[in-house]
């Protein structure tokens, strides 16, 4: 293959990429700004660029010039099978449901929203019934004769992943949550600090201040805004969007949901520079990015050295808060079945991961129906974390990702959950006095080792990285050992 070649390829590559941005770009102005009265028009055009899209994959020159890619050997070898993996979905999935899924989400995201709002989940019950007709149309075209539904969904988020591997993880964790919720779950931490009311403005100031502090360049390279879900959107390689929302009474939402996404966005700022607009600087593992944000927020955040320098810039914005450090830590680590997911304990968060599992599989494997959908989410609510929803805005219409058509993903939040404890513990090991830095509000340390070990490589999944960083492959113990240090101290 001659250099003109491989530069061609490259170059359509970055075209595909670029196309890809503007999509994300319209995505984060959907969560953001986007007037409500702009939806249909919205939806047309997001399908009509998707149509441009698979043009665009599937070209018969660019399969030609990936094909010689393929045969250049080891240094175009991670490029080529990346790119293989895209070009084969595309060609798996016709185009006609491609643009349909593109346009039917854009109107479910609205009508979830408005549903949400009211909490009157008939005003998504349609949207979200051709949804998921959709989803397994989609999935019937990407399964492999010995496959799931399911599972050719889960592998759009972690390649390779399988049902039985994601069974396994929560047959062993699901016993072993239960019993550090047995030892821990208690109401030793007071609720004072739910009594105040933290101003909206406020609260917008000590997110971006975290963000900041975690290593986000806010108006250089991201930015922060509100939105109904906390999310993160890279538009480009330079230019990624974080968003996060607040209660009035509970700082603990604000806070560690823009940690999360700032670790999300962390970790796309970090791909190394040469990968921008290649194959390689596509990420493909779901679990990968969500041990980055699962990181920030749980293993960073929730610490006594983060707060003991954190806690005298919050004392700084809400003069009110009483108390010492003690306190506020203990209150920030509180142990206690709750509804939302998103604002759920480093405990019990995985209960809620599970329901929503076990809810897909019954959705798309199986014949739950969406009607049905309402009532079994409380069923399961009660038999697994042990709460019940009074209403379905803090139930079945609490996140973003069924009207995003993002069926699959959830698991990722455990896999990310497991092996960001991994890499924490690896960090710990080879960063003799990582937690001291903490307390002095520097975080460079931990980002560099990041940078370093886990952003630089771009597309990756997530069982081969944790084997390069860590020698070892997903694991529950560390997680578990992880968690009790955390709370212990």
């Amino acid at each position: 293959m001659t250099k003109e070649l491989r530069e061609e390829f490259f170059r359509r590559w970055k075209k595909i990429s670029s196309l890809e941005s503007a999509l994300a770009l319209f995505a984060w102005d959907q969560e953001t700004y986007m007037p409500k009265g702009a939806v249909s028009q919205r939806a047309e055009i997001i399908a009509h660029l998707n149509s441009v899209l698979y043009t665009l994959v599937t070209d018969p020159y660019f399969v030609e010039l990936l094909d010689s890619i393929e045969e250049e050997g080891k240094e175009f070898a991670r490029h080529a099978r990346v790119a293989r993996i895209v070009v084969d979905r595309y060609f798996k999935v016709p185009a006609k449901v491609r643009t349909s899924l593109a346009y039917s989400t854009t109107l479910a995201v609205e009508a979830w929203k408005l549903a949400r709002k009211e909490g009157d989940f008939s005003i998504f019950e349609k949207e979200l019934d051709n949804l998921l007709k959709l989803k397994k149309e989609e999935a019937s075209c990407l399964k492999q004769d010995d496959t799931s539904l399911y599972e050719a969904l889960l592998n759009l988020f972690e390649p390779g992943i399988t049902e039985k591997v994601i069974d396994s993880v929560f047959e062993r964790l699901i016993p072993k949550t239960y019993s550090l919720l047995d030892k821990y779950e208690t109401n030793f931490a007071s609720d004072k600090y739910s009594v105040f009311e933290y101003s909206p403005d406020k609260q917008w100031e000590a997110a971006a201040f975290f963000a900041s502090a975690v290593g986000l360049r806010l108006e250089t390279d991201s930015r922060l805004d509100l939105s109904t879900h906390p999310m993160c959107i890279a538009v480009t390689p330079c230019d990624v969007r974080i968003t996060f929302r607040y209660r009035k009474n509970d700082f603990r939402s604000s806070v560690f949901g823009v940690l999360h996404e700032a670790g999300h966005a962390l970790y796309e700022l970090g791909i190394d520079e040469s990968l921008f607009y290649t194959p390689l600087g596509k990420i493909i593992s779901l679990g990968l990015h969500e041990s980055q944000s699962r990181l920030w927020e749980n293993f960073v955040g929730r610490r006594k050295e983060f707060w003991s320098w954190g806690f005298y810039k919050l004392k700084e914005l809400f003069p009110f808060l009483e108390g010492g450090i003690e306190e506020w830590v203990k209150y920030v680590n509180q142990i206690k079945r709750s509804l939302i997911r998103v604002e759920a304990d480093i405990v019990s968060y995985n209960l809620h991961v599970f329901v929503r599992y076990l809810l897909e599989k019954e959705l798309i494997n199986e014949n739950l129906t969406v009607k049905e959908l309402p009532t079994r989410w409380n069923e399961l609510y009660k038999e697994i974390v042990g709460v019940v929803p009074g209403n379905v805005s803090e139930g079945v219409l609490q996140d973003i990702h069924w009207a995003a058509g993002l069926f699959g993903y959830f698991p990722t939040y455990t896999l990310g959950s497991l092996s960001a404890a991994q890499f924490y513990n690896q960090a710990r090991k080879e960063i003799t006095d990582l937690e001291e830095t903490f307390q002095e509000g520097k975080f460079s340390v931990l980002l560099d080792w990041l940078r370093k070990k886990v952003h630089s490589r771009g597309a990756a999944t997530l069982q081969e990285v944790l084997l390069d960083v860590t020698d070892k492959g997903l694991g529950v113990e560390c997680f578990i050992n992880e968690i009790e240090r955390l709370i212990s101290h």
